[in-house]
This record gives C-alpha cells, structure tokens and sequence, in this order.
C-alpha cells in the first residue's frame, strides 16, 4: 500500500503537476553549483569575519552535510538497494536523465534539510527561507524523476538527524572547551 501510494504521489509530480518554469528551476537544483558557490562564499566570510557563533555554525553545518553525504551515500543507498523510479516505471519525464544509481535516500534532499536545520539551530529568522530551499529541492528530485516522495522522506529525516547529531556534538565541544564568556556563543 505504501508503495502504490508512493507511486501515485511521483507520477502526479512527475507527470501531471508541472510547468515550464518548474521543469526550468528543477533541472538547475539537480547540479546545484551555483547554489552552493555563494553559500561557500558566505562560509569563508564567516570563518574570516564572523564572531564565535559564526564560525560554529559553519564547522557544525560542513560536518552536518559531510556525515549526511557519506551515510547516505555510502552505508543507506547499498543497503536499501531501491531502483530509481525512472529505471523502474515507464512514461517517467527523465529530466536529467536515466541515473543508475540506487534511489533511496535522497542525498539532495538529506543535505539540504540538514543545512536547514543547522541554520536554524544557530540563526532561527533564517530557518523558513532555508526550510523552504530544502523543501524546493526535496520536491524537485521527484518532479525530475530520479526519487521517488518517500526517498525524499527519508532523505530529509536522515539529514535532519545527522544535523541534530552534528549540533549537540559541536556544542558539547564547545561547553567542554570553551568558557561561555558572552552573548556571541552559540544559542541553546
């Protein structure tokens, strides 16, 4: 039932609810290099110029997407060996063509969300815009046809995980390390 249901969900986002500008903007987030750029900019703007918080918040949100990444793509993808939905189903829109990679979880969709949740953990105004830029991207990998609804599910509760992990990690460091001598130190 679940499957017949994930189906359902990947073929009216493949197939029924779509644009031109959703087909434009979805193939652009599949090789999201010029999404990243200004977020490594601001990155080593912050190692550079920003206060202790900040340069927690990168280290914590590098290591969030780096555990996120390799789990995923690593240890999760082999061992639930799904097929994508454009290898498996006929009349899929392959977007960006057939992938012959393994489908479940969304590495996009996991380091995004746990992007997102890092940016909250430390900047909470600026979680909304960065949740939804996870959601776009979470949605896009099904409009494109390499995930299925429920890769992109599990991708982002991966993500939001690895990233809670990373925070408490990180500030455990920090509490252990470094005496909180101000309003500069990371929230909790």
């Amino acid at each position: 039932m679940l499957h017949e249901l994930d189906v359902t969900l990947f073929r009216l986002i493949n197939g029924r609810w779509t644009c031109r500008l959703g087909d434009w903007l979805a193939v652009a987030l599949d090789k999201p290099w010029w999404l990243w750029l200004p977020v490594g900019v601001l990155a080593l703007y912050l190692l550079i110029k920003g206060d202790r918080r900040a340069r927690l918040f990168v280290a914590t949100a590098l290591l969030a997407v780096a555990v996120t990444d390799i789990f995923c793509a690593q240890a999760l993808k082999p061992w639930i060996a799904r097929l994508r939905p454009c290898v498996t189903l006929e009349g899929v829109r392959a977007l960006v063509g057939v992938k012959r990679s393994w489908s479940m979880p969304s590495n996009h969709a996991a380091n995004m969300a746990a992007f997102a949740f890092v940016v909250g953990a430390y900047y909470r105004k600026w979680l909304a815009p960065a949740a939804l830029v996870a959601l776009i991207v979470a949605y896009s990998r099904v409009y494109v046809g390499v995930h299925y609804p429920l890769d992109v599910l599990v991708g982002a509760a991966v993500g939001s995980g690895a990233a809670c992990l990373a925070v408490w990690i990180v500030r455990g460091i920090e509490s252990f390390f470094i005496k909180d001598d101000g309003d500069d130190a990371a929230p909790r």
